[in-house]
């Protein structure tokens, strides 16, 4: 459940994260970032040379923040699918939270970057930072 912070927040609409652009959207007190990003199909294709006029297919991910606020640390999940692959759930699979990993921020005094560690009881965390966009015009969305 989100609590409201006690100390007046409003964040841009626009991020840039690890991987690719984020938008940002808060609803029902929860904040919500979301993007999607391209990769080769073939995890090698940089390695060997491909024969002339042959493109390797692009695979398409999106990548979603669930996060609660809490003074200036929020927590939550993120969420990692690829397009077309069908989710653990309706594979049948039992999966914890069906692919999402708990993940830990902390936003800036200026509220214009956020840590993150993400997997932080996991045997090798992941540690990354999400920024503000410079490139997009901004637009603060209210209060949190």
């Amino acid at each position: 459940m989100a609590r409201t912070p006690s100390w007046p927040i409003s964040l841009s609409e626009h991020w840039v994260g690890p991987d690719c652009p984020l938008d940002l959207r808060l609803s029902n007190g929860e904040i919500h970032l979301s993007g999607t990003y391209e990769t080769d199909s073939n995890p090698f294709a940089g390695v060997a040379p491909t024969p002339l006029g042959v493109t390797i297919p692009k695979v398409k991910h999106r990548v979603e923040y669930s996060l609660s606020l809490r003074g200036h640390a929020l927590d939550g999940v993120v969420k990692r699918t690829r397009e077309g692959e069908p989710s653990a759930v309706a594979t049948g699979l039992l999966a914890l939270g069906d692919g999402d990993l708990k993940i830990l921020m902390v936003l800036s005094e200026d509220q214009t970057e956020m840590k993150v560690m993400e997997n932080p009881q996991g045997a090798g965390p992941r540690f990354y930072s999400i920024r503000q966009s410079t490139t997009k015009p901004q637009t603060r969305l209210a209060q949190v």
